[in-house]
This record gives C-alpha cells, structure tokens and sequence, in this order.
C-alpha cells in the first residue's frame, strides 16, 4: 500500500509541475528557475576573436512565464541576462515602461537599446535576433527587423565595432548575475536593487559568424522590414559557431550539447535542479522501488 501511494504521490507531483508550449522549434527548452540557474560553456575564440571577421548573428527564442518585475521600493527590479560574453557583449531584456533589449559592447561603453515594435506578451514564445557588422547593428523580434548606421550622439557610425575587446570569460546563458545591492540611504539599502529574472525559458540559440539577414541598402540610417519567422529546429551550416536545441534525447546530459559539431557543450549551474526534468521522473521511480 506504502509503495502504491508514493508511486501515485509521484506522478501527481510531476503532473503538477510546470508545463509549457514547445517553441516553434519543437523539442525542450531551457528554464530559469531562480537566481542562480544559467548555463555556460567554456571561453573559445569562437565566441569573440573569430567572430570580428565578418561580423555575427545571435537569435534564439524566449518565453516569460511572467512580466518582468518593474522597480519596487521592497524588491527593487528585474534584469534577464539573455546571453553573455564578460568583457565582450551582452544581450539583456528589462521592463522600463516597456519591455526592451540591449545590446552592451565594452568599445565606448556602448549599449544599443532597442525596443520592439509592440508587445513582448508573456505566456508566448518570441524571436528575437541580434545582428553586428562592420558598418551597422540590426535586431528582430518577431517578424520586425530594425537596422540602424546611427547608434547614439557619441558614436554616429560603427566602422570600429566589431573590433571589440576579447576576453577570456566563458559564454553564458540564461541569467547568474549577482545582484545589485542598494548602498545609498533608503528603502532598497542593503537590499537587491536589481536581481536576475526567474520566469523564462529560452530554446533554440545559434550564434553565426555572418550577419543572418544581411542588408545592402546602406544610403539610409536606419530601415525596417518585414521577415519571415523561422521555425522548427535551426540547422547548423558552415557559419554556425554554436547551436543548442535544449533538446533531452535519453541520454544524460544531451540537453546541453552543440549541435553544431564545433563541441562547445553546455555546463548547467544552478541549485534547483541538477538533473535533466526527464530524468527526474526516472530518479524517483528507482528511489520507489527500493523502498
């Protein structure tokens, strides 16, 4: 009887566990569970030097199982560390008075802020891309692609950014920020006035070595159009540096793999959970039997 209730507790307590839609490209996904949670693989020049050659793609898809939390004077506010390389870039999404990204790059601190066109809704999955060439910056979301030659007062072209700052930082994914403390007099002293987002997934992330949607009609400063949303899985070619699907195929540690043949394998880090959540199930099974 003993076995039979914890058996049913068991499948219970996973049929109670969080269930997302698949993204457009199918498979699994990568969650952020709390603060800690992010994957990372190792430094390569892959991921800096070797990418300032023709200039590079970063897309992925993302999900907000909830909206990212706005200043508050007890919890302050909430920042999701897209991917990062430490020294090199970054892309990260906030909520201001509405959901936007930035792109960072060490050269003049330079962060290109871009809000999309519309609504980033949670509870739907979005892709979104970053592109950087010798001459401009572009970003997608969705089906909305913007470029721009103009990035801020300071800097009205980028002819020297893709020579940025290499480093010798790994490559890291989904958040693990330490959080910003307060250290001026007032409500948030001592406490986190900014923290890493906790509510999202991510799936499906290719960094190439070429711009992805290249843009020749270079008489304007900025331009927009229209593009066609990928879906299903990304398949590697030979501008594909890193390419992970987040996909679990039976086999430990396969969520985390390069699918691009370059070997650049995720390391999950995080407290919350250690294994892979279908092997979870598997774990708790054999603990079943023993009992």
């Amino acid at each position: 009887m003993r076995f039979f209730f914890l058996f049913f507790l068991a499948l219970s307590f996973c049929a109670a566990a969080d269930t997302y839609p698949p993204s457009p490209a199918g498979g699994g996904h990568f969650q952020i569970y709390n603060e800690s949670n992010y994957v990372f693989a190792p430094d390569h020049d892959d991921f800096d030097r070797n990418l300032q050659k023709k200039g590079f793609t970063i897309e992925m898809w993302i999900y907000l199982t909830r909206p990212l939390r706005l200043l508050d004077k007890e919890l302050g506010s909430e920042l999701w560390t897209l991917i990062e390389k430490k020294g090199s870039y970054g892309l990260k999404i906030r909520h201001s008075y509405a959901p936007s990204f930035s792109f960072t790059h060490p050269i003049d601190d330079f962060s290109h802020l871009f809000m999309p066109h519309g609504t980033i809704d949670v509870k739907r999955w979005h892709y979104i891309a970053v592109m950087l060439s010798d001459t401009y910056v572009q970003q997608v979301v969705d089906t909305r692609l913007r470029g721009t030659k103009i990035l801020d007062l300071r800097r009205r072209n980028i002819e020297d950014l893709l020579n940025f700052e290499t480093s010798a930082s790994s490559l890291q994914i989904g958040g693990g920020m330490p959080p910003v403390i307060g250290v001026l007099p007032g409500p948030l002293e001592g406490k986190p006035i900014v923290s890493n987002f906790t509510g999202g997934l991510i799936d499906e992330v290719r960094i190439s070595n070429i711009v992805r949607y290249p843009w020749a009609q270079l008489d304007k400063g900025a331009w927009k159009a229209e593009i066609k949303m990928p879906t299903g899985p990304f398949k590697p070619d030979r501008h594909t540096v890193a390419l992970w699907h987040f996909d679990f195929d039976g086999t430990g540690g396969s969520r985390w793999r390069d699918a691009s043949g370059n070997g650049h394998h995720l390391t999950y880090r995080g407290h919350f959970l250690g294994v892979d959540p279908e092997e979870k199930l598997a774990v708790t099974w054999g603990e079943l039997k023993r009992q």
